[in-house]
């Protein structure tokens, strides 16, 4: 057995200017022609690598702690998996008047008046990244274990009927695609009505800015059937009666704006820190459970409070096998039948650590 090493320890915060928001932001409503990019979130025309220029890396390795960097770096290095985070959130910044319009196009009056450039890519995939950053993915390991998706959407329902604008992330198998994937949007707006949508009824209906389209694509809203709480996605076939899962719903730039690039906060959670162990895929029988060491190993039987999950970052296939628990001071081991290659990540508070070799256990602790 392999002992994992620690790869990075966490850094002191630079502190951060507090958010600027435009006192007039909420005397509009969200305006897909205005409030939404003009291109669409395709590699056609944004490209197909992830970049930031220059000034905008220096930011980022002076804001971020070094464990964050080094998951940033990780993902900015990956293969071109689309920017829909990077969108979703700079739209609802750009509507808050947070976003100097004139520094990625002159006499730009809105969003939708920026033109593609490589200070608007480098933009959009900063934010892109910004999935990674230690509260963001706390945030997101939290709701999973003690959210259910239904709980998620009442959310979602109360900020749109408040003409709330809001970060919608979901996930399914999108249309035929065998994998799990996510994608993130801006909900905006909600409307009663009668919809039909594949011999399906619904009489409610979230207006989406999808950033996957260069238009206003009514098959990208979210329908609702009021009376039993399904809903479904067209353009993407996904359905609540199935597969289908609201995930991270949020209004609170604040919070999305954490170590942002732009006036980014130093956001604090009130929620306590969880343990999240990303897997790469365990063949065969397998199991996670609690690990401590006095004078020997000790893998406790009682797993749980240890869940099983697919954790997606915005617009990318969900990792293989995740576990997610309550209690991040205890260490973790995950055990297979078979003999075979093991690649795992430890996140704890201000802690990552990593392992890979070939065996039947890895512990963390």
């Amino acid at each position: 057995m392999k002992r994992s090493r620690i790869i990075a320890a966490l850094t002191a915060l630079l502190m951060l200017p507090a958010v600027s928001l435009n006192a007039h932001a909420d005397e509009h409503p969200f305006t897909y022609n205005k409030d939404a990019w003009a291109f669409a979130n395709t590699f056609y025309m944004i490209g197909n690598f992830y970049r930031l220029t220059p000034d905008d890396h220096a930011i980022m390795e002076k804001t971020l702690s070094h464990t964050e960097r080094r998951v940033f770096e990780e993902c900015m290095a990956q293969k071109w998996q689309g920017c829909c985070y990077g969108f979703a959130v700079t739209a609802l910044m750009a509507h808050e008047g947070m976003i100097d319009l004139q520094k990625y196009t002159p006499d730009a009056a809105c969003l939708h008046d920026i033109d593609v450039s490589e200070e608007a890519v480098s933009l959009l995939d900063y934010y892109q990244q910004m999935q990674c950053m230690d509260e963001t993915r706390n945030e997101i390991a939290w709701i999973t274990y003690y959210e259910t998706s239904e709980e998620r959407l009442q959310k979602l329902l109360k900020l749109v009927k408040d003409d709330t604008p809001a970060l919608l992330c979901y996930q399914g198998h999108f249309g035929a695609t065998p994998n799990i994937c996510g994608h993130a949007v801006v909900a905006y707006d909600y409307e009663s009505g009668d919809y039909t949508w594949d011999e399906k009824h619904y009489d409610g209906m979230v207006k989406i800015y999808d950033n996957n389209f260069a238009y206003d694509n009514d098959r990208a809203y979210l329908y609702l059937d009021t009376q039993n709480g399904n809903w479904c996605i067209p353009e993407y076939k996904l359905y609540s009666e199935e597969d289908a899962q609201i995930g991270q719903v949020s209004a609170d730039l604040e919070y999305l704006n954490n170590k942002g690039l732009i006036a980014g906060t130093n956001y604090q959670s009130d929620k306590p820190p969880m343990a999240l162990l990303q897997s790469g895929k365990l063949n065969g029988k397998y199991s996670c459970t609690k690990s401590s060491f006095d004078e020997a190993w000790h893998d406790t039987q009682d797993d749980a409070e240890i869940k099983e999950f697919c954790y997606v970052f915005g617009s990318m296939v969900a990792s293989d096998q995740d576990f997610i628990a309550p209690d991040a001071e205890s260490g973790y081991c995950v055990t297979v039948q078979d003999e075979q290659e093991l690649e795992l990540t430890m996140f704890y508070p201000g802690l990552l650590l990593y392992t890979k070799g070939v065996g039947k256990a890895t512990r963390f602790s």
